[in-house]
C-alpha cells in the first residue's frame, strides 16, 4: 500500500509542478503578447506618419519642375519603407493572433 501512496503523492507533486510551469508560461506568453501589441501599434503609427509624408510629397511632386526630381526619389524610398513596415506589421499581427489563440 505504501508504494501506491508514494506513487500517488509523486503524481500529485508532478501535477502541481506542471501547473506552476503552465502558469509561468502563460504569464510569459501574456507579456510577450502585450509587447507585440505595443510594437504593432508603433508600426501602425509609423505607417500612418509615413503615409502622411508621402501624400505631402506627392502633392509637391505634382507641382514641381524637373530640377526637383530627387524629391521623387525620396518619395520612392518612403514608399518602400511603408511597404516594409506593412509586411512587418502583418507578421506581428499574425504572431499576436497566434499568441491570443494560445491564451
Amino acid at each position: 500500500k505504501s508504494g501506491l501512496v508514494k506513487a500517488n503523492l509523486d503524481l500529485q507533486d508532478d501535477l502541481a509542478e506542471q501547473k506552476e510551469i503552465s502558469y509561468f508560461q502563460a504569464e510569459q506568453l501574456h507579456h510577450f503578447t502585450e509587447s507585440l501589441k505595443t510594437e504593432l501599434e508603433s508600426k501602425q503609427d509609423n505607417i500612418l506618419g509615413l503615409e502622411d509624408i508621402i501624400l505631402e510629397k506627392e502633392q509637391k511632386i505634382e507641382a514641381m519642375d524637373s530640377e526637383q526630381k530627387d524629391e521623387a526619389n525620396k518619395v520612392a524610398l518612403l514608399l518602400q519603407q511603408v511597404s516594409t513596415l506593412k509586411v512587418e506589421k502583418k507578421e506581428l499581427s499574425n504572431a499576436l493572433t497566434e499568441c491570443e489563440h494560445a491564451l
